[in-house]
């Protein structure tokens, strides 16, 4: 019986070893991703980075009957230049006060810019899409009680300023939503270092 309990002892101890050996051992060289950095790719959203007043028109849907609106956005890049991180407060004709926070990056696995963005509305969408000369074009699709939400949002620099619009398809095609003019309005947060 001393005999079975000293071999359960020792192969239990050498049972721990191993994995403890195993659990200790670097990953083997090639098999971690690449961390990504900053490139070309994300250098072109440049022109959204810093602090900016606007002003806002809505159109006439099925959310409201549109009207005018002011905001601020703050736009910085975060978690080592990799993501430009949105922060948006203002009014919304028709919805009153609006407050939204976005990540925008560049997913070179498949070639795609992507934006999540979340308000105080409840909104968790996801955008993808590329650049169209100096245009960020990126779509989504919001899941609704009456069916799905098409959106398509674009960004376009002018001069220090920057232009937002967005599209809408609620099941008949595309309509402008609502459009944007961001003023520079502080210092620009430029790429850190």
């Amino acid at each position: 019986m001393r005999k079975v309990l000293c071999l359960l002892t020792l192969g239990t101890a050498l049972f721990a070893a191993a994995a403890l050996f195993a659990q200790e051992q670097p990953p083997a060289a090639g098999m971690e991703p690449p961390k990504p950095k900053f490139g070309p790719e994300l250098a072109r959203l440049s022109f959204l980075v810093g602090n900016f007043s606007s002003e806002n028109m809505a159109h006439p849907s099925p959310m409201g009957n549109g009207g005018p609106g002011k905001g601020r956005n703050i736009n910085r890049w975060d978690l080592d230049s990799i993501f430009l991180m949105f922060n948006y407060e203002g009014e919304l004709a028709g919805m009153g006060g609006y407050k939204g926070k976005g990540m925008l990056t560049y997913d070179g696995r498949d070639g795609q810019y992507k934006c999540w963005w979340f308000d105080n509305f409840g909104s968790s969408n996801l955008y993808q899409g590329t650049f169209a000369g100096d245009t960020l074009l990126l779509e989504g699709e919001i899941p609704l009680p009456q069916g799905t939400l098409k959106e398509k949002i674009m960004w376009h620099p002018e001069g220090k300023k920057f232009k937002f619009r967005l599209f809408q398809d609620w099941g008949q095609g595309f309509n402008l939503a609502m459009e944007e003019t961001a003023t520079p309005s502080g210092a620009k947060t430029g790429r850190k270092k």
